[in-house]
């Protein structure tokens, strides 16, 4: 047996200092070389449980008016008092909402990797805290298993095949950016063309150039164009 571990990251936090926190749960994309080790199904149904007593939203809209208000008028005296209240309110209230959001966090995994099913399969789940600023705490998942031998090179061959795809996906996009590319290479080249064949004063177009500009335009070259003359 062999230890794998990989991050289950959270989704995009919101934060903004004194206005507000949205906690939005962690990703449910299955990683999908861990097939061999949990059914996917499974696998969804843990970290939506799991986004169901965490997803949360802090909004502070007091707290902002207070620091506006303070920072506004803080060269008076009454600012002072609303600018520190905004200050403390910021630490007290944002302090107390992480620490609640990680007590129920860790309670969450603690339950789910004493499920039997869970533990059956050797699959443990863990806590990472990441402090992005002093308010702003960052919080993913860290999901342990034990595989064997098989299950192992199972998951490196299914690891390859999407390294592979990912490669290829790159290569057609780098395609796609070129072909446009050219194409935008070929616009410019045709409009410099009808540029050029334009006399100084504006006024007449050589024939060359009244085709170019018809093209670019998209207007088929009617009957009495020299170029399209019949015999």
């Amino acid at each position: 047996m062999e230890l794998l571990s990989l991050q289950v990251n959270s989704e995009p936090i919101k934060y903004k200092e004194y206005c507000h926190s949205h906690f939005n749960g962690f990703s449910t994309e299955f990683p999908i070389y861990l097939s061999s080790v949990i059914d996917p199904c499974e696998y969804y149904e843990i970290i939506k449980s799991i986004n169901n007593n965490s997803i949360r939203k802090l909004d502070t809209p007091v707290l902002n008016s207070m620091l506006t208000t303070g920072s506004v008028f803080s060269y008076l005296f009454i600012g002072l008092p609303v600018l520190t209240g905004a200050l403390i309110g910021n630490k007290v209230i944002y302090n107390k909402y992480n620490k609640k959001l990680k007590k129920d966090l860790v309670k969450t995994l603690n339950e789910i990797n004493n499920n039997p099913k869970i533990m059956e399969k050797n699959i443990q789940f863990t806590l990472i805290e990441n402090k992005k600023t002093k308010r702003s705490i960052e919080y993913n998942i860290q999901l342990n298993c034990y595989v064997t031998d098989s299950q192992k090179k199972l998951i490196q061959q299914q690891k390859n095949i999407i390294a592979q795809q990912q490669i290829e996906q790159q290569i057609q996009q780098q395609t796609r950016q070129q072909q446009q590319q050219q194409q935008n290479d070929r616009r410019n080249s045709i409009r410099n063309l009808t540029r050029n064949a334009t006399n100084p004063s504006g006024m007449n177009q050589s024939p060359l150039g009244r085709v170019n500009k018809r093209l670019i335009d998209g207007i088929p070259i009617d009957s009495g164009s020299p170029f399209n003359h019949k015999k």
